[in-house]
Formats: C-alpha cells, structure tokens, sequence
C-alpha cells in the first residue's frame, strides 16, 4: 500500500471512530439566545446553557417556568437531539438541524402529537 493512501485511510478511521465526548466539544460552550414556538403559536424567546462538564455535553432550556436539564442529547453531524419532560411527566422529543450561520432549528413533538420548534443561535463574544 501506498504511503499516501494509507495516510488516507488512517485519516478516515479516525474520524469514524471519534467518541462522543469529543464530539461534545464541538458545540461552543455558553448561553446560547434563541425561540421557542409552541403548536404553531408566537415565538418566544429562550435561552440554552451549554456546559462540557467531564467530558458530558450538558444542555439546560432555561424556559418562563425555570430551568429545564435536557436529556438524551446527541450531537451527530449537523443534527442536535434532545429530549426534556414538562410538567405532568409530558415528554418533548426535539431534532434540530445546524444552519449555516452556525445556528440550530429543528422540530419538536411531545408524546402527544403536538408540534413546536426550536431555535438556537450560538453564543456572541
């Protein structure tokens, strides 16, 4: 085998193998501003406390009623999923895709069958 294609081929492992924790860190840490729309209503404005804490990816939805950890998170590519529970144990699946601006937006639907959706800008300064 070539030199350069073996080089190739490392490089190529590598990046298929990378584990999650550092995938975290690909994800700028801070408060990230941003809306929330709720079953087709008005935005409202949010905000998303990112933290790497022991090589974790932690995410709080600081929303009206306080904050809120989200659970489940994973970061794929350009697709953040989370998961968070409201009051009464309803649960909210959100899947948000990165824009180019670096920002994510994406769909969210609780366990029963209503739609919102989410948008994070990333951190300034």
């Amino acid at each position: 085998m070539k030199p350069s294609t073996t080089l190739g081929l490392i490089t190529v492992v590598t990046l298929v193998f990378i584990p999650a924790s550092l995938q975290a860190q690909a994800l700028q840490e801070g408060t990230w501003p941003g809306t929330i729309v709720r079953d087709n209503g008005p935005p409202e404005d949010a905000s998303f406390e990112v933290k790497i804490e022991a090589q974790k990816l932690t995410i709080t939805y600081n929303s009206p009623v306080g904050a809120i950890p989200l659970e489940d998170i994973r970061l794929e590519g350009d697709t953040l999923s989370y998961v968070y529970t409201i009051g009464g144990g309803l649960n909210i699946s959100c899947t948000l895709k990165q824009q180019e601006d670096g920002s994510y937006t994406g769909q969210c639907m609780n366990s029963e069958g209503l739609g919102g959706r989410h948008t994070m800008n990333p951190p300034t300064g």
